[in-house]
C-alpha cells in the first residue's frame, strides 16, 4: 500500500480553549512495499502523525491518502503495534494472537492454524497455552508481533515497539521483524528514539524537527536485503549513517 501525507498539520484543543500545534505542512510519500523510520526529538508529532495515518482522527489541514483514497477511520488492511504489548492478561498467547482473526471472522479451524504458526515463526509454539503473566516482556512482545502479522496488514505501523526491551532481546525481535516483513514485504511506518534500530530496519529514515513535527531530512539506507541485523551493527557504513543521524538531532535538540 502507498502512503501519501500531503500538506498535512494537526492541532490539539487545549482545556483552556487554545490549541497547541502537534504538526506543521508536512508531506510525505511512502512507496508500496518500503519500510520507513521516523524518528525525531520526544514530544515532536511522531505518534500524532501514525495515528492520522491509521485514521483515528482527521489531520486539522492537508491530506493523509492510503492507495489514492483520503483516509477515513480504521482500515481493517492496517495493522499498528505500540510501544508496550497491550495483552489481555485473562486470555492465552494463542487466544491474544487469534483476537484479530476473530474479529474479521476468519474460520475458527483457520485461524487457530494461522495463529499456530505465527507464535512458531516467533518461537513461541511452546508457550501458546501461557498467559501474559507467566511471560517475560521479551516473549509478550514477541506474542504482539505474531498478533499483528497474523492479519496479514497491508500497512504495518509501529510505535517504538521495542522500546521497553534489553539491549540483547532488542536485536533479537529486531531481525524477527525483517523476517517476518522479508515474507509479504508490507508497507511500514515506524517510530523509534533508538538510531541504531532505524539504520538496522529502514529504507529510509525520516529525521522529524522539534515541536511541531516537520520534516527536517530524508536518509536513505541502501544496505542489501535480506539483512542481518546483528552484522550491520558493526558495518563501518552503518556507523556512519548512526553519526550522521545523532549529530542531526542533536542539532535540533539544541534548537
Amino acid at each position: 500500500m502507498t502512503v501519501e501525507i500531503r500538506a498535512v498539520s494537526h492541532e490539539f484543543q487545549l482545556e483552556s480553549g487554545e490549541t497547541t500545534a502537534a504538526i506543521d505542512q508536512v508531506d510525505l510519500q511512502v512507496a508500496d512495499g518500503e519500510f520507513v523510520v521516523l524518528i525525531g526529538p520526544s514530544g515532536c508529532g511522531k505518534t500524532t502523525l501514525l495515528n492520522l495515518v491509521a485514521g483515528l482522527y482527521a489531520p486539522t489541514r492537508g491530506q493523509v491518502s492510503i492507495d489514492g483514497r483520503p483516509v477515513s477511520g480504521i482500515a481493517a488492511s492496517t495493522g499498528y503495534m505500540l510501544a508496550r504489548d497491550s495483552l489481555y492478561p485473562w486470555r492465552s498467547a494463542l487466544d491474544n494472537v487469534l483476537l484479530g482473526l476473530e474479529l474479521r471472522n476468519v474460520p475458527q479451524a483457520e485461524a487457530r492454524e494461522r495463529a499456530l504458526a505465527c507464535l512458531d515463526l516467533v518461537g513461541l509454539a511452546d508457550f501458546a497455552g501461557h498467559h501474559p503473566a507467566q511471560m517475560s516482556q521479551g516473549m509478550r512482545q514477541r506474542v504482539a508481533l505474531a498478533r499483528t502479522f497474523v492479519i496479514e496488514p497491508q500497512l504495518l505501523l509501529m510505535d517504538e515497539p521495542f522500546g521497553a526491551l534489553d539491549a540483547q532481546t532488542k536485536v533479537l525481535l529486531e531481525q524477527q521483524l525483517m523476517d517476518l516483513w522479508e515474507r509479504r514485504r508490507p508497507t511500514v511506518m515506524l517510530v523509534t528514539h533508538d538510531l541504531e534500530e532505524a539504520v538496522m530496519l529502514a529504507d529510509r529514515v525520516i529525521v522529524c524537527s522539534a515541536r511541531p513535527c516537520r520534516i527536517k531530512e530524508v536518509l536513505k539506507v541502501d544496505f542489501e536485503r535480506p539483512r542481518r541485523v546483528d552484522a550491520l551493527r558493526f558495518n563501518p557504513e552503518a556507523q556512519h549513517l548512526f553519526e550522521r543521524l545523532w549529530y542531526s538531532l542533536k542539532e535540533e535538540n539544541h534548537d
